[in-house]
């Protein structure tokens, strides 16, 4: 720690420093005494900060204590503070009040500030008390917030009572919220009463929110009507949405009905979308009629997308046709497109067919794309020819591409004397990953 102050006593001497990042995950030796003299070092050296970004995530040994001493030494020095993002990801020990008085300090010292990103991952002491109190603190006092990042994942005491008070807090008191991502991952208590409550209460009433990423993970309590409902007050109010980001994983009940109620609503209300991202991986019942109402929605309404992320991972009734008709609307509807990720992990039925298909359809008409992350890692009836379709037609039309990434990982008919190949191949591509 005295090495660190030193460094950056070094650093200031020769000018303002103004934007600090420092990641100490998995650091497990690091206890409450390391954290408070990480405090002692922004107080002493860098009271001019206007970005700070402290990763502790996996510090399994800090407690309380210490998280109140670093927000109070941020709160009191830093004054100047725009951006600020504290992860405590895996910190087991931080409980309610740790929260409650963390925010509380960073709340009532940092006026300044723009962005908050606050991650209690794994934080599993942490229950609706302690979202009440971080929702009432932040919204309380931080009103020209514009972004504000909350994660809570795995930490299943939060019910949807917890969601209501943050989503009232947040919608009544940050009013010129413009970017706003909840992650409550495996929260399986959260039904679908608690989603409603983010739409009509968030969404309904933040009208200069543009920039919107909701992801609930696990979440086996929602069925086709409330998946339509749940998204209401959303496209209703929200026309001028520019991004939009759903994951609601591994659920057993939403059928290709709940995927079309939803892909019809987002198409017809939001097509001002640049960003749509879709997590429906796990989803049991969802078949190629389901994905055909994506390609739909694209085809006929999102037309300004420029990033297109989906990820189908393990719907184990998705075909080539689904791929197909995705590809169809991809190539036809949204030309212009320039990031595109799609998984399809363990798609088993996904063949050679369907990757001709993609790259006939989508990748010989989106000469545009800058950045292509496919995954097909597992699907056993994709073979070399699939796999050289791909790569041939990447090499011919995607001359703008900077950022590629293949998984075919455990493809059984896919060769290994095909990687070396491939990488000479598409050397033209500056950032590439490949993996057989």
């Amino acid at each position: 720690m005295a090495n660190m102050a030193k460094k950056l006593e070094e650093n200031n001497a020769k000018g303002i420093i103004q934007d600090v990042i420092l990641n100490l995950e998995n650091c497990e030796k690091t206890t409450d005494t390391g954290v408070q003299a990480v405090g002692a070092v922004f107080a002493t050296h860098l009271r001019s900060l206007t970005k700070l970004q402290v990763n502790l995530g996996g510090c399994k040994a800090i407690t309380n204590i210490g998280l109140k001493s670093l927000s109070s030494h941020i709160s009191s020095n830093l004054v100047n503070l725009q951006h600020l993002d504290l992860d405590f990801r895996g910190c087991r020990e931080i409980n309610n009040i740790g929260a409650r008085e963390m925010a509380t300090s960073i709340s009532l010292g940092l006026d300044k500030l723009r962005h908050l990103g606050l991650n209690f991952y794994g934080c599993f002491q942490i229950t609706d008390q302690g979202i009440t109190d971080i929702s009432q603190a932040v919204t309380g006092h931080l009103k020209n917030l514009n972004s504000f990042k909350l994660t809570l994942s795995y930490c299943e005491g939060i019910t949807d009572v917890g969601i209501r008070n943050l989503a009232i807090q947040i919608g009544d008191n940050l009013y010129g919220l413009q970017k706003l991502e909840l992650n409550f991952v495996s929260c399986k208590q959260i039904s679908d009463a608690g989603i409603i409550e983010i739409a009509s209460n968030v969404t309904g009433k933040l009208i200069n929110l543009h920039h919107l990423d909701l992801n609930f993970g696990v979440w086996d309590k929602v069925i086709d009507q409330e998946t339509k409902d749940r998204t209401a007050h959303l496209e209703a109010n929200h026309k001028n949405l520019s991004h939009i980001g759903l994951g609601v994983k591994d659920n057993r009940k939403i059928t290709d009905n709940g995927i079309i109620l939803l892909m019809r609503s987002i198409g017809e209300n939001l097509k001002k979308l640049e960003y749509l991202g879709l997590n429906f991986s796990y989803f049991s019942k969802l078949t190629d009629v389901g994905v055909n109402s994506i390609a739909t929605a694209i085809v006929d309404n999102l037309k300004r997308l420029n990033h297109l992320d989906i990820n189908l991972s393990y719907c184990k009734h998705v075909t080539d046709y689904g791929l197909r008709e995705l590809a169809l609307a991809i190539g036809t509807g949204i030309p212009n497109l320039e990031e595109l990720v799609l998984g399809f992990w363990n798609c088993q039925k996904i063949t050679d067919q369907g990757l001709k298909d993609f790259a006939t359809f989508a990748l010989l008409k989106t000469t545009y794309l800058k950045k292509l992350d496919v995954d097909f890692d597992c699907c056993q009836e994709i073979s070399d020819k699939g796999y050289i379709d791909l790569v041939v037609s990447i090499r011919s039309a995607l001359k703008n591409l900077r950022n590629l990434r293949f998984n075919f990982w455990n493809c059984q008919k896919i060769q290994n004397p095909v990687k070396a190949p491939s990488k000479i191949y598409l050397g033209f591509v500056p950032k590439l990953e490949i993996r057989l």
